[in-house]
């Protein structure tokens, strides 16, 4: 590979299936908007079936450029964990933007721990459970289900699940230990079909 470590795309065991994974990822402990750049230009981003940069200090500029990558990486790309990072509402619109444009293969997300308020995790919902808000308020059914943690399948939004009847295939949403107060739980939760 070109770049050697700064460039590592790293093969990994699915338990799930026993397949390898292509991930993009990088020891470094931070990531800047030059790699986040050059991982762009690769040849082979429509081999990548995750990427996990946890806690590597990307901000709202790596987050919108991250997104271009997520999109050349298309229908292969399953999960995209950006948790512990410096992510704000910004950098979370970019990246809803992005995820509109992919063909519904994404099923795992995880931003928890980043700067994200409201506006940020409805963008986000919005793009990944790919329903349009109800216009009705949430009612406790659904809370109940958001609270829940012990069903078995459906989508998962922080440390509970939620899955209306028409879930194809269990999705993971984390938005975890972000700034959403009961305004952001109630966006996200307008976008989960019940």
């Amino acid at each position: 590979q070109r770049g050697g470590a700064r460039r590592r795309l790293a093969a990994r065991m699915s338990p799930s299936r026993g397949a390898s994974v292509a991930t993009l990822c990088t020891p470094k402990p931070t990531v800047a908007i030059d790699e986040v750049g050059q991982w762009l230009a690769r040849d082979d981003l429509h081999d990548i079936e995750a990427i996990e940069l946890p806690s590597k200090a990307v901000a709202d500029d790596e987050a919108a450029l991250l997104g271009s990558v997520a999109m050349r990486c298309s229908s292969r790309l399953r999960t995209l964990k950006l948790r512990g990072n410096l992510i704000t509402d910004l950098g979370a619109e970019s990246l809803a933007l992005a995820m509109m444009m992919l063909p519904g293969s994404l099923t795992h997300l995880d931003m928890s721990s980043n700067r994200l308020t409201c506006d940020g995790a409805e963008h986000l919902a919005r793009a990944f459970l790919g329903h349009e808000p109800s216009s009705s308020s949430t009612s406790s059914p659904i809370k109940e289900r958001l609270e829940s943690a012990g069903d078995d399948g459906g989508n998962s939004f922080g440390g509970g699940r939620a899955c209306g009847s028409s879930c194809r295939s269990r999705r993971v949403l984390d938005l975890s230990h972000n700034l959403l107060e009961d305004r952001g739980v109630e966006a996200v939760a307008r976008h989960i079909d019940g």
